[in-house]
């Protein structure tokens, strides 16, 4: 009963939306979980109950699955493993040589925009993701200290930044610098 809560997927989504003490804890928990209930079905349950599920036809079953079946799906299971990694380093390489041809045929601006009420991390990552996925906009990086945004890319619009700035729900103060 534990084995799809323990999926890699699972375990991967927990650990990085709720941190790393909650998966320590969920985890945990299913580990002390599954020992109590198993001992107290092993103690405290008829054997009887559970024979069913232990024998197919008066053999034990241990091999459901013909062998065939078996290697031919961890053949397949490997192979799209193997693509679905390779893929993913052929990708970050494909974006990062887009990046460097962008940024070596277009000039990069970068406009100094002031932005109040920012008063937290998650505030600080709301603008940027916000204002990076704007269109020219190569990156954006803010500064809860200072109230100040830095934004990079060509054909900046301080209008439009300014807009998206209050759209996400922040004050936008003009112009520091361009």
């Amino acid at each position: 009963m534990a084995g799809p809560a323990t999926n890699a997927a699972t375990i991967t989504v927990i650990g990085k939306n709720l941190g790393k003490k909650t998966l320590i804890a969920y985890l945990s928990s299913l580990i002390i979980g599954s020992l109590v209930f198993g001992l107290i079905i092993d103690n405290f349950l008829p054997a009887g109950w559970f024979a069913p599920l232990s024998y197919i036809n008066g053999n034990h079953a241990h091999n459901l699955l013909p062998y065939l079946l078996t290697i031919s799906s961890t053949i397949l299971l490997t192979v799209l493993l193997l693509y679905n990694f390779f893929n993913s380093i052929l990708q970050k390489i494909n974006k990062s040589i887009k990046s460097q041809t962008t940024r070596a045929s277009i000039k990069i601006e970068e406009l100094v925009v002031n932005v109040n009420s920012m008063t937290c991390v998650n505030c600080k990552a709301k603008v940027e993701n916000g204002i990076s996925n704007m269109p020219n906009i190569t990156s954006a990086v803010a500064d809860i200290k200072n109230n100040l945004v830095k934004v990079y890319g060509n054909n900046l619009s301080a209008n439009e930044i300014g807009e998206k700035v209050v759209e996400l729900g922040y004050e936008y103060n003009g112009i520091l610098r361009y």
